[in-house]
């Protein structure tokens, strides 16, 4: 199953997905070929995940089909995997020395920039659900109109992502004391926002557009990919400070 080709997504390749991006580890019974019966088996979370596997399907598919098989850096599952857990053990690899990684991996003769670009966005698509390419790069951005922070070359991820969720204060929302805070929190509501402001909700698969808003649409993007974020929490349940990027990305 590891060498599985890319372009061949089955639903049994997701368990091992599980593994490489939350390090699974599955009951005695399920690694014997039997039915699972332990209900803290991460395989029963298959399911709540459904949405995520088929992200991950839409992204390969999308790779897939925007790379001659000549190019393409990734040739099989295994490939990909490789990539990103060497992201997840070196959190502080630049983007270029990851793009070197996943050229030397293949044994690929100078491949292109732009080959490396699309392999490296790839990595950090599916690890993080964060698209790092730069502007020309993604049609959804263009069609936006809007910037974003992409991943330059002499960046460590782990800057990277702390450049993209700065950690600052609200001067309300900051602070559960404040009535001010109160007040606001009871008033945002889903409910309250589509009656009194007409605002739409469009869902989104990119957490750096979680509550952007568009003004001239009146819309409103929210991630809704929450077994997502409930599996990279539990990761971060046991003691240990994971307030830096470096360390929640290696757990």
């Amino acid at each position: 199953m590891s060498a599985l080709p890319l372009n061949s997504v089955e639903d049994s390749l997701f368990p091992r997905l599980g593994k490489v991006l939350w390090g699974w580890e599955f009951c005695n019974d399920l690694e014997s070929g039997k039915e699972c019966n332990s209900r803290s088996c991460p395989h029963r979370r298959i399911g709540q995940l459904r949405r995520f596997f088929q992200f991950y399907k839409a992204l390969i598919l999308n790779y897939v089909d925007s790379c001659s098989p000549e190019n393409r850096l990734f040739k099989t599952h295994q490939d990909l995997h490789h990539a990103i857990l060497q992201l997840k053990a070196n959190p502080d690899l630049t983007r270029a020395e990851l793009c070197a990684f996943i050229a030397n991996q293949g044994a690929h003769r100078e491949p292109r920039r732009s080959n490396l670009l699309n392999a490296s966005s790839l990595v950090v698509n599916v690890l993080t659900m964060i698209d790092c390419s730069a502007l020309y790069q993604s049609p959804d951005r263009l069609e936006t109109g809007t910037y974003r922070l992409h991943w330059k070359d002499d960046v460590p991820f782990s800057k990277y992502i702390q450049d993209l969720f700065p950690t600052t204060n609200h001067p309300i929302l900051s602070f559960n004391e404040s009535l001010s805070s109160i007040e606001m929190k009871s008033e945002l509501r889903a409910v309250k926002l589509q009656k009194r402001l007409r605002m739409r909700f469009r869902d989104t698969h990119d957490i750096q557009d979680h509550l952007k808003l568009d003004r001239n649409q009146n819309t409103l993007e929210i991630y809704h990919h929450t077994a997502f974020l409930k599996e990279q929490l539990r990761l971060t349940k046991s003691d240990g400070d994971f307030s830096l990027p470096s360390n929640s990305i290696r757990v």
